[in-house]
């Protein structure tokens, strides 16, 4: 399922943030590996996910781990003034997620039929050119 959401470009980096972080590879969470202490290590990162899950009751719901693409609105012939996120996931993603978005940027916006499937188009259309020019870098011919 693929849907497009809006956002203030005053929002964007905090968006970049959210839409990059994934707590099962923050040092924070989940620390990394030292010789000999399993049982300890395994039982800090359960404390520390039972202490993410009380604070963050979205903390599982995490875009890095979905197919999304951010575009600002000039470089897809929209509002200058807004970003536009494509989010490809499955129905179940969406509830939580969509929640989350609106708890967290006031100027969360889903788009309407028309400009989702516009930026969709777009968002294939690149990807489609950049699979050609790899085809073409890696054996192809002009």
């Amino acid at each position: 399922m693929e849907r497009v959401y809006s956002f203030d470009r005053t929002e964007e980096e905090k968006l970049k943030r959210m839409l990059a972080y994934d707590p099962y590879t923050d040092p924070a969470v989940i620390p990394p590996a030292s010789k000999g202490d399993d049982k300890e290590r395994e039982s800090t990162i359960k404390a520390n996910m039972e202490k993410l899950a009380q604070s963050d009751k979205f903390f599982d719901v995490i875009f890095a781990r979905q197919e999304y693409s951010l575009r600002e609105g000039p470089s897809i012939g929209m509002g200058e003034d807004k970003v536009y996120l494509y989010l490809k996931a499955n129905d179940s993603f969406f509830a939580k997620a969509e929640e989350k978005l609106k708890q967290n940027f006031p100027s969360f916006k889903r788009e309407s039929a028309e400009t989702e499937q516009k930026v969709i188009s777009f968002i294939k259309e690149e990807q489609d050119r950049s699979n050609s020019g790899f085809g073409m870098i890696f054996g192809g011919s002009a």
